[in-house]
């Protein structure tokens, strides 16, 4: 997916250009030019600015990496702050399962002292849900 964040004129730390999100896939790569903006969220809750390092793709875990794995590997919160005085471009690839497949944690991330966190579920249902409650024109819409 082709990116683009107009400048932002505004000094509001609270003003995105892309609210913070998680990725709703199992992994994102993100093509990004030399334009800073991207901001991601420790666990502790502290805003990072990646830097930008010419000839490498970033790389988010979505939710489903984040279910599989049963938070071993935890989504990455991130959002757009382009206040670099110029327009900000960046290309996405979002690899998910096919809407059909089944989703649990894998065998290898459960455990009689770690039990899966997260029931089975149909990926199609997990978009939806996804959808419903990150979308206020979804929050009523009934399947």
């Amino acid at each position: 997916r082709f990116l683009h964040y107009p400048h932002q004129d505004t000094d509001d730390d609270e003003q995105f250009g892309q609210g913070p999100h998680t990725d709703n896939s199992f992994i994102t790569f993100l093509a990004r030019e030399d334009t800073p903006g991207l901001a991601v969220r420790l666990p502790h809750g502290e805003w990072l600015a990646p830097p930008v390092i010419a000839g490498t793709f970033l790389v988010n875990l979505g939710n489903i990496m984040k279910r599989w794995s049963n938070d071993l590997f935890l989504s990455t919160p991130h959002g757009v702050v382009n206040d670099s005085g110029r327009d900000r471009y960046s290309i996405a690839f979002f690899y998910s399962p096919n809407v059909g497949s089944t989703i649990e944690c894998l065998p290898s991330c459960v455990s009689a002292d770690n039990p899966a966190r997260y029931p089975r579920a149909v990926y199609r249902d997990l978009i939806l849900e996804f959808y419903n409650a990150n979308y206020f024109h979804r929050k009523d819409y009934v399947a």
